[in-house]
């Protein structure tokens, strides 16, 4: 049996401790988890069960397998020692090499096994009697490391969910088909490629034999197990390890995932919010692409463009990695470019090889000089099919990239260009935001006025050489304000700083015990209890002051001293890498629960903040009013309207109305809209409405230090006290807060408003947009907020 000798012609135990120890030394480096051990069911070697599956194979088997299985009983009949358990009496496996190469046929057929990934145990057990010749050369020659998808779990412990699964199966009568996935990487560091490989555990040859009466399971029981499925505590209470003895053998094959692993962490990692713009994502993203494409060496370039004459969008979302040098390469080599053919005709643009070309622009050339041979790129679109960009790859030999990489694109291309969009939607944020800090942004209805008062300014300083601006301000406007607010937006978010913190601690923690396994130090005990006490403190609660103390411990305490440890030793470096490979590349901490409240809230602020935007244009249709918004943990705006704001016209009684009910309807569509978004979130939350009705006018004047319009007066300051207090608003004789999640709150003053919100509440029941109950309420006396009640109603 090939692989069970060494090739200088050892005897079997000298080639099973060579191999284990190859493959136990890769298995304490599995990304910083835990060291592999045995499991905790007695697992013995035991060939019996196959030997009867070659005995069926006798009378059962096709012409080849009859045969097979003929000279498999031959030899087993003179060896009966076979059937029994082997244990660790390796010298058996060197006397049957002949028969044990026969057996494992059933297994690794002779004709697959120079191409196989694959190793046969003990049931479940992580060390290998058998071991593929190409397995053996990966294992002796490359990286070998192992990730798991679930968090919570370790291999220890599902390697023994599987043993607990068989037991399940065989004793209980079961037919559970639960794998949880170990995904294996394979580093060819020469060809910077990884591969992805998924283990496919063949148990059919494990015999679980009871050693003690089996205790009762319900089907209740069994549902709490598998709804618990790595709390392995659970599991071997339900299924003592003294009860069960395991035999037989199982043979485990890694299978290429490549591509679809590849696929899977290219839509995650452009989830990240600067994905596409540092060096290092760019360099983890490369790598991908290398590993999808399998091509040795792959460069990959992206660009942001824009629809104007210089395609500069790049300069504002920051995403020009290109593999051409220097300047953008659309325009670069003017019509010939294969840059500005994929721009200009919509579409992926091939060269096999350039040397093979007739004639090259200079973006080729450019190309070639960096030793690029063959090139492909490909136009990336929005939603509405416009090209906002281009993603390239180049390789250094002549017809790597062919047609067969051109069909790969597709499911590639729309990941991107979500990417690019993202942050051409982000981009557009912070413009915005620099335009309201920096700049004064003009209302369209309001306009008139800054343009008159500009003209005015300008007759005085041509009369007398100098003048001042006269003030903006806007006399007797309604106004209407709304909010769509996140509930309970701090302590959600704190709460998720809380969440990271601990399973960075949890990361440091297992660091630590894998260093103090390995380092004779007593102070890493020490940062072993001290990571167990913060994990407790931040368990019960977590103060505001705590985020900076623990980004400081992190920083500046502990990540100092695991760069210290990992210099000390091989395997402690490793989990060190892995622990940091896990954090946030800005950050420097676990950064998963705050991405996902902040994702949430950035996906609700787009939704709604675009919705009332479209919205207002409309409105604007009914009557001119002025119109604001702002983006916190959800979206306010408010509108001023009256004759004062307008140049020409009347503005009525009817059309304040209307807007106002326009106003309501609004809010009922933006709740709609959130209970539907609901689904897509990152993080589940939730928004409360709220319309303040403020039946006086009021004045409104331009701030020219702040450039923003404020109200104006002693008198008026009133309503933004109010405006900024209902919020937080607790209904009179009790706790509970005004504004409530999937409903709407009209806060109001005077009985004429209720009377018109409860004739609008009347409408709109008929209409489908209100639950046919209103709730009518009084508000908790505040300072400057006495008098106030409110309506509630729940949006249908």
């Amino acid at each position: 049996m090939g692989q069970l000798r060494t090739q200088e012609g050892n005897n079997v135990v000298s080639r099973h401790v060579k191999l284990h120890d190859v493959f136990l030394q890769q298995a304490e480096n599995l990304s910083g988890l835990s060291d592999q051990k045995a499991i905790p069911f007695a697992s013995r070697l035991n060939f019996a069960p196959l030997l009867r599956f070659w005995q069926d194979k006798l009378e059962n088997g096709d012409a080849g397998e009859r045969l097979l299985a003929a000279e498999i009983m031959k030899k087993a009949a003179e060896s009966p020692a076979l059937w029994e358990p082997i244990d660790d009496d390796l010298e058996l496996l060197q006397d049957h090499v002949e028969m044990f190469e026969l057996l494992l046929a059933g297994i690794f057929p002779p004709c697959m096994r120079e191409t196989q990934l694959g190793r046969a145990t003990k049931p479940f057990d992580a060390t290998a009697f058998y071991i593929t010749p190409l397995l053996e050369k990966l294992l002796v020659d490359k990286k070998v490391h192992c990730t798991i998808h679930q968090r919570k779990a370790t291999v220890f412990d599902i390697v023994s969910i599987r043993a607990c699964i068989a037991i399940l199966n065989q004793c209980y009568g079961l037919e559970l088909n639960v794998d949880p996935e170990v995904v294996f990487t394979i580093e060819q560091e020469k060809e910077g490629i990884t591969y992805y490989f998924k283990s496919d555990i063949n148990a059919h040859f494990v015999e679980v034999k009871p050693l003690k009466p089996l205790k009762p399971l319900s089907k209740k029981d069994i549902n709490k197990l598998l709804d618990n499925i790595y709390d392995l505590d659970m599991w071997l209470k339900a299924l003592p390890p003294d009860h069960f003895e395991i035999h037989g053998i199982t043979a485990i094959q890694l299978v290429d995932v490549t591509t679809e692993e590849s696929l899977s962490r290219l839509r995650s990692h452009l989830l990240k919010k600067d994905a596409l713009t540092t060096p290092e994502h760019i360099a983890y993203l490369e790598g991908l692409m290398r590993s999808y494409f399998r091509i040795p060496g792959l460069r990959t370039g992206i660009m942001a463009l824009d629809n104007d004459a210089d395609h500069s969008e790049n300069l504002t979302l920051n995403i020009f990695h290109s593999l051409l040098p220097g300047k953008n390469p659309v325009l670069a080599g003017k019509k010939k470019s294969v840059y500005f053919k994929a721009w200009q005709f919509d579409e992926t643009v091939l060269s096999e090889s350039f040397r093979k070309k007739k004639k090259i622009s200079s973006a080729e050339k450019a190309l070639v000089k960096k030793g690029i041979k063959s090139h492909m790129v490909s136009p990336l679109h929005d939603q509405e099919g416009k090209i906002i960009g281009l993603l390239e790859f180049g390789a250094s030999q002549e017809y790597t990239l062919n047609s067969f990489s051109a069909l790969q694109l597709k499911d590639i291309l729309p990941q991107y260009s979500r990417a690019v969009q993202r942050r051409r939607e982000e981009s557009a944020s912070r413009i915005e935001r620099v335009l309201r800090q920096k700049f004064t942004a003009i209302h369209p209805t309001v306009e008139w006025r800054f343009v008159d008062s500009a003209k005015r300014y300008l007759e005085r300083y041509d009369q007398k050489g100098k003048a001042a601006i006269e003030p903006i301000l806007f006399k007797d406007v309604y106004p209407l304000y709304a909010q769509c607010d996140i509930v309970s937006s701090s302590l959600t978010r704190n709460r998720s700083i809380q969440k990271d913190f601990i399973t960075n601690l949890y990361l440091q923690k297992e660091l630590f015990k894998i260093a103090h396994s390995k380092l004779d130090m007593p102070l890493i005990g020490r940062y072993i209890q001290k990571s167990e006490e913060h994990i407790q403190y931040l368990a019960n609660d977590m103060q505001s002051s705590d985020e900076p103390f623990f980004m400081d411990y992190f920083h500046n305490e502990i990540h100092p001293y695991l760069k210290e440890l990992a210099a000390k030793d091989t395997v402690v470096n490793l989990a060190v890498q892995g622990y940091f490979a896990k954090l946030d590349p800005v950050l420097g901490v676990v950064y998963d629960q705050r991405r996902q409240y902040e994702e949430s809230v950035n996906q609700i602020n787009n939704a709604l903040s675009d919705f009332i935007e479209s919205e207002d244009e409309r409105a604007q249709g009914m009557a001119q009013h002025y119109f604001e918004k702002f983006q916190t943990d959800g979206v306010q705006f408010e509108l001023y309207a009256g004759q004062a704001l307008l140049r020409n016209g009347t503005f009525s009684d009817f059309q304040l109305n209307n807007l106002r009910l326009w106003q309501f309807i609004t809010i009922c569509e933006m709740t709609r809209r959130m209970n539907t978004l609901k689904a897509e979130l990152p993080m589940q939350l939730e928004t409360a409405q709220l319309i303040f009705v403020y039946g006086q006018p009021i004045s409104i004047r331009f701030r020219m230090d702040e450039k923003f319009f404020d109200v104006d007066g002693a008198y008026n300051i009133r309503y933004e006290i109010i405006k900024k207090r209902i919020d937080k608003a607790i209904i009179a004789d009790s706790e509970e807060r005004l504004t409530q999640p999937g409903k709407i709150a009209i806060v109001y003053s005077s009985e004429k408003d209720r009377e018109m919100y409860l004739d609008f509440c009347q409408y709109l029941i008929a209409e489908g947009y209100i639950k046919d109950q209103i709730e009518e309420l009084e508000l908790e006396k505040q300072q400057e907020t006495q008098g106030l009640k409110a309506l509630r109603v729940a949006v249908a």
